[in-house]
């Protein structure tokens, strides 16, 4: 994918999620039973980092821990929802291609259903390699990833795989375009499979502890069926 592809898609992503702040986070009330996976990796203590912190509900899952917390997303929208539900807590506006995630190491980094928004292999590998600076040694990254591989989603699949053969588009294999519900409004999505996953903790350096498919209700499913795709690397 073209740079110029790649900046368009984040800048049409980031307006996006500006317009539906308050619809997304209204489907991002509560815990998924899935991310109860990463709580017993956090410890009394520990610095924090929730990269596409949306409306904050990360904190539900941490909320009984004793941690320095720091949620980022580039959405203002979803910036101010975080600080209205979770004043307590410290939340910035931020991006995650950008090389300064913080001005400190973190014990834990978190990027729930946010890496998948990242359009190009080239600027998913530079987020990993700006995650893996952020992250202290021996610190731990956790993360979801949609598995667009499911039935629901081969429509897009084909839209766009006959829109790159006719040369429509230059998106790589596994990227579409999804509307969000009734708004009209579309997202950028890349459909990473257990082996791209794989292969891009080991060329940034990082040990998987976790890489598997996951069903709503926290069991490991197939890639045919699996509702996200789960990940723990440490650095």
């Amino acid at each position: 994918m073209k740079l110029e592809t790649a900046q368009k898609l984040l800048e049409q992503g980031k307006q996006t999620y500006e317009v539906i702040a308050w619809d997304f986070s209204r489907t991002r009330q509560n815990l998924w039973a899935i991310l109860s996976l990463f709580e017993p990796y956090v410890n009394n203590g520990d610095n924090i980092l929730d990269i596409g912190c949306g409306n904050g509900r990360l904190i539900g899952l941490l909320k009984n821990k004793k941690i320095d917390y720091l949620g980022v997303d580039n959405s203002e929208n979803l910036i101010k929802l975080a600080r209205q539900d979770y004043p307590e807590y410290n939340f910035k506006i931020g991006d995650i291609t950008a090389p300064e995630l913080g001005n400190q190491e973190f014990d834990k980094i978190f990027l729930i259903g946010v890496l998948h928004h990242i359009p190009s292999r080239e600027l998913r590998n530079k987020c990993v390699q700006n995650i893996y600076a952020a992250l202290k040694p021996g610190g731990h990254v956790f993360m979801t990833n949609w598995n667009l591989w499911q039935k629901k989603f081969r429509k897009y699949h084909f839209k766009y795989t006959l829109k790159r053969i006719i040369k429509q588009c230059d998106f790589e294999k596994g990227d579409i375009l999804k509307p969000w519900g009734k708004i009209g409004k579309s997202r950028y999505l890349h459909g990473f499979t257990q082996g791209e996953l794989s292969r891009l903790a080991k060329q940034n350096n990082f040990k998987i502890l976790k890489n598997y498919y996951v069903a709503k209700d926290g069991a490991q499913a197939s890639w045919r069926d699996g509702w996200n795709i789960m990940n723990i690397w440490q650095k």
